[in-house]
């Protein structure tokens, strides 16, 4: 479907005189013919009864559509709020009250618009809370079921079935979001794949979910298409948190060059402003940049984060020190980088994140390595497989943690060796159930 929608463009025109409000008409009448049945219907009516009653000249004609308009509007913001009070009533109530409440409450718990804002509940949710966004999708598609159907409302029901598959990306289940990727692609098969900017939305979901199934060439290819989709609906923010995403993928790929630019361009368009994308594309930059051995190009770019309040919550800080540990390796720094490797290390232990804490742990053996402190790697090998063990990782990751202090105690640690490891601890913290090749 193509929709008109309203652009930051349309709204300064009208305020500086340059449009007319009722330009706003169009874009108004077509959400809402889509969002509510009730309306359209409204509207034909309206319609029939012009043949009847003809209007006088244009400027009545006019009158009556602003009018009609200003009703129209009046009805879907009283529903949106309405709305907004049963998801927090809803959300207040444990899972299965939740969806009791939808099934027998009859036409109060029905509609597009509901469905629509638990939905962005899902959205909201990740990545820090894939349980909420589960439960939010869940609700939205029980919503959905007691409701008219439509395409409006097929398209909200992929959705809420592609943000099942997110939560579930983030969670490590990757059969069970493939499965549902595939669910909300074939949904929305009978509407030629969904508008434009479903099909950016979900561009952008599947795309991730490749990146964490090793599929690269395809992530890229759906993520630039999720760009493109964004961009050319005017939605350059969306965009943007897009490119973020494809600069990730280029990064696994190997890429470093092309996410780097990517990033920079991203740092650019967002210069000045107060967004947390433009702080997680220079975490990323950071991160980039020395991937691609420009320290002190990264260094700056974690001295302008500093200060940010968008990455202060505890795991966002530990990446930081993580990386700036990795910066003063680079750097020959080795006293800080051990210092600033080892906090980061024990802080993703007490958070609970094996696979970060053994990443960690992988790159100040390097350091140790740079200084022929073959006691200290021993040591730091020997804590990784205790702690693998009193977390409960799976057999995998546990005995490539073996692996690695087995090759220590012979004396066969290699820097091949402690790269083979961190590529497998990158694949497992995305897919705990992933092999370790031994042989290569």
């Amino acid at each position: 479907m193509t929709h008109l929608h309203l652009t930051r463009e349309l709204l300064d025109a009208i305020l500086d005189g340059r449009r007319n409000p009722g330009d706003l008409v169009p874009v108004v009448m077509a959400h809402l013919f889509d969002l509510c049945p009730a309306c359209n219907e409204a509207f034909q009516e309206w319609q029939d009864s012009l043949v009847d009653t003809p209007p006088q000249n244009l400027d009545e004609a006019l009158a009556r559509v602003r009018e009609r308009s200003q009703q129209l509007i009046s009805g879907v913001e009283h529903e949106v709020q309405a709305s907004r009070k049963r998801v927090f009533d809803l959300l207040a109530l444990p899972q299965q009250d939740r969806l009791e409440t939808i099934s027998s409450a009859g036409s109060e718990y029905r509609g597009l618009a509901l469905a629509s804002l638990l939905i962005d509940q899902c959205r909201e949710s990740l990545p820090a809370y894939p349980k909420r966004s589960l439960a939010c999708a869940e609700l939205a598609k029980a919503v959905l079921e007691h409701s008219d159907f439509g395409l409006l409302a097929v398209e909200l029901y992929a959705r809420a079935v592609a943000y099942t598959a997110n939560a579930w990306r983030i969670q490590a289940k990757l059969g069970e979001a493939a499965t549902a990727m595939q669910d909300a692609r074939f949904l929305l098969k009978s509407n030629g794949g969904g508008d434009r900017l479903v099909k950016a939305e979900l561009d952008n979901l599947e795309g991730l979910l490749r990146v964490y199934q090793r599929q690269m060439p395809e992530a890229i290819r759906l993520l630039r298409r999720a760009v493109f989709g964004y961009r050319g609906a005017g939605l350059e923010h969306e965009a943007l948190r897009s490119s973020l995403n494809l600069a990730l993928a280029y990064r696994h790929a190997g890429e470093i060059e092309e996410a780097v630019k990517l990033l920079k361009g991203i740092e650019q368009s967002l210069e000045g402003a107060d967004s947390p994308l433009l702080s997680f594309a220079r975490h990323n930059l950071a991160y980039a940049l020395c991937e691609a051995g420009e320290y002190h190009d990264a260094r700056a770019r974690l001295e302008l984060l500093r200060a940010d309040e968008f990455l202060k919550d505890p795991v966002s800080l530990l990446r930081g020190l993580w990386v700036e540990g990795r910066i003063s390796t680079g750097l020959e720094e080795y006293d800080k980088a051990e210092q600033q490797l080892r906090e980061a290390a024990y802080g993703f232990a007490a958070e609970e994140l094996p696979y970060e804490h053994a990443l960690v742990n992988l790159d100040l053996a390097l350091v140790y390595l740079q200084q022929q402190k073959i006691g200290q790697v021993h040591q730091l090998a020997q804590e990784l497989v205790a702690s693998f063990r009193d977390w409960g990782i799976q057999r995998e990751a546990v005995a490539a943690a073996m692996l690695f202090e087995e090759s220590v105690r012979l004396g066969q640690i290699t820097l091949a060796l402690i790269e083979q490891l961190t590529r497998y601890f990158e694949q497992a913290e995305r897919n705990p159930s992933v092999p370790f090749d031994f042989g290569s």
